[in-house]
């Protein structure tokens, strides 16, 4: 039995060589902590679930060193302010996660902006666009464009397009569609249009009847629908219900890719207007989206795709050090991500991108032709 005496050394070997590697490994204390907070619940989970699918889709494409040396951390906000503050308070305090990636709903951005800033740990919010989010903190960055642009282009195609005089505005009260509603008011008004009534409802309303028959006597010439994607199709049915035959116009982020206007709304979604940001995702992304899982990417996968590699790219170069990886994301200029050139203002914020025109029709999002 000699070969024995020679093998024991060989095993002996190959297991310290294998410890050697475990300890190369970093352990989760060690990792650079990525906090995503999202809704994955809730009546704004249609964006949570795009976000959600775009940030582990560009997780999958990291380097294998990287992807060994960071760790994402899902938190679900409901969009929700005060569930948002309690997920970041937890990645902040019990995770020690100094990079929060992700945040969609601008109630919960606005909302956790203080406690980031106050702890110098990164925001970065990939699909929040309440204009007040300019002004929210030197350590806040948004890589979706602000209401001021989408609201001020519906209002002008609402008199240009449509020759519409007379609005009424229903809108979910929260701070994304309370800053759209805002925009979009002060825009149709300056271009010489009446707003002639405001209907407000609060989150996870199921009934806008009461609202909707205000709407109805108050007989403008258009309805501007401003609500998060759970309450859009119920909307469009009370007012197919009502007997309300006006043009509709709606919020982008509610309605394109929002399979519930074709399965709750049904036939009440056909004709609605409204306007999409006019890039298109590369091919390659989307023939990996559609891989990995079964559909295209919706309003917020690509943008939250681009935010992890782009806060990524500054911790390579920064490691955990986020005041350096701040001032790097600053230093942005024409980023060419799968959601379009990315440069960074002196707010953290991105420029204004096209819009084009669209509208429903026959069950498919279309490029509205008069």
């Amino acid at each position: 039995m000699v070969y024995k005496i020679f093998l024991l050394p060989a095993v002996f070997l190959a297991f310290f060589i294998f410890l050697g590697c475990i300890s190369n490994a970093p352990s989760d204390q060690e990792k650079i902590k990525i906090g995503v907070i999202i809704p994955l619940t809730g009546d704004a989970a249609m964006w949570g679930k795009n976000a959600k699918n775009g940030i582990e889709l560009a997780y999958d494409n990291l380097d294998s060193e990287t992807k060994n040396k960071i760790q994402l951390i899902f938190e679900d906000d409901q969009c929700n302010g005060q569930a948002g503050v309690t997920a970041a308070n937890k990645l902040i305090t019990i995770d020690k996660a100094k990079f929060i990636v992700g945040t969609v709903c601008s109630s919960v951005t606005l909302s956790i902006a203080p406690i980031t800033e106050s702890n110098k740990a990164l925001l970065f919010s990939s699909c929040s666009s309440n204009p007040k989010i300019t002004n929210a903190g030197d350590f806040v960055f948004r890589n979706f464009v602000s209401d001021i642009y989408e609201g001020s282009v519906i209002a002008e195609h609402a008199k240009s397009s449509f020759s519409l005089n007379k609005i009424a505005v229903i809108y979910l009260n929260n701070d994304y569609c309370t800053g759209l509603k805002d925009v979009f008011k002060k825009k149709f008004e300056s271009l010489g249009g009446t707003i002639i009534t405001i209907e407000s409802f609060e989150q996870n309303s199921k009934d806008f009847r009461t609202q909707l028959s205000k709407i109805k006597a108050a007989d403008p010439d258009g309805i501007y629908v401003d609500s998060n994607p759970e309450e859009q199709p119920i909307i469009l049915n009370q007012i197919k219900e009502l007997g309300i035959e006006k043009i509709i116009l709606a919020n982008s982020a509610s309605t394109e890719g929002n399979d519930a206007l074709f399965t709750v709304s049904k036939g009440a979604s056909e004709g609605v207007m409204f306007v999409s940001l006019a890039w298109k995702d590369p091919d390659w992304f989307v023939e990996q989206y559609k891989n990995k899982y079964a559909e295209t990417p919706g309003i917020c996968s690509d943008t939250t795709y681009d935010a992890l590699n782009l806060v990524v790219d500054a911790i390579k170069q920064c490691g955990k050090d986020t005041a350096c990886v701040k001032d790097k994301l600053y230093e942005v200029k024409d980023y060419n991500g799968v959601a379009g050139i990315t440069t960074f203002d002196q707010y953290g914020d991105i420029a204004e991108k096209p819009y084009v025109l669209k509208t429903i029709k026959n069950g498919k999002f279309v490029e509205y032709k008069k």
